[in-house]
């Protein structure tokens, strides 16, 4: 059963709920957040880390230490690192610079988001998702390197939908294929639209 005692995240949690809440996130998954989060809030209390601390990828590694049951399907390292996140964008914690590959990465998906409110026209809980599986391909395909978009090939998708679906939790649905494909079609119709001026002048 949770324990009553306040910790260090307490005063951010209704506000890192309810921006969980306008994604269409259900109750009863924030309610097991919370509880998530109170735990890793007593271990940054016992560890004396204040929030403004925090990194994500510090985050990843205190979650790491927080034991997970076999049934639990929420990863606390995971978990932890959208909470960082939450507190970035709230001021709360400083975001880390970026490397170079980075702000690549991060500039490439935040255009593909504007992409997607602006032609797509789709919800915001569909767009955290799509951005999700564009940035896990991406880290698949390259991991911390340089982006190299023309090399992408189908192939490399294949690839990636085998690893989806060989791990211990494979998806079953088909939202990552279809929200894969989303990526794919608009890295050609960017690719498209780059070669396009080259080829007129060309000719």
């Amino acid at each position: 059963m949770e324990k009553s005692d306040h910790t260090c995240l307490d005063q951010y949690l209704a506000a890192f709920e309810e921006s969980l809440a306008s994604r269409n996130y259900k109750p009863d998954t924030l309610k097991n957040y919370r509880y998530l989060l109170r735990r890793f809030g007593r271990l940054l209390d016992d560890e004396a880390i204040a929030p403004s601390a925090l990194t994500p990828d510090l985050a990843v590694e205190l979650g790491r230490r927080l034991p997970a049951t076999p049934q639990s399907q929420i990863k606390v390292p995971n978990l932890a690192r959208l909470f960082v996140a939450h507190l970035i964008e709230i001021g709360v914690a400083t975001r880390p610079p970026l490397t170079p590959a980075q702000a690549e990465r991060t500039e490439l998906l935040s255009n593909f988001e504007t992409y997607l409110i602006r032609q797509r026209g789709l919800s915001p809980r569909t767009i955290y998702h799509v951005l999700r599986f564009a940035d896990r391909f991406l880290d698949h395909r390259f991991g911390d390197n340089m982006l190299d978009l023309p090399a992408l090939n189908v192939g490399d998708v294949v690839a990636f939908m085998e690893h989806l679906l060989t791990r211990k939790r494979p998806f079953r649905d088909k939202t990552p294929a279809t929200h894969l494909r989303s990526f794919c079609q608009y890295l050609f119709a960017m690719r498209a639209a780059v070669q396009k001026p080259a080829t007129v002048a060309a000719g």
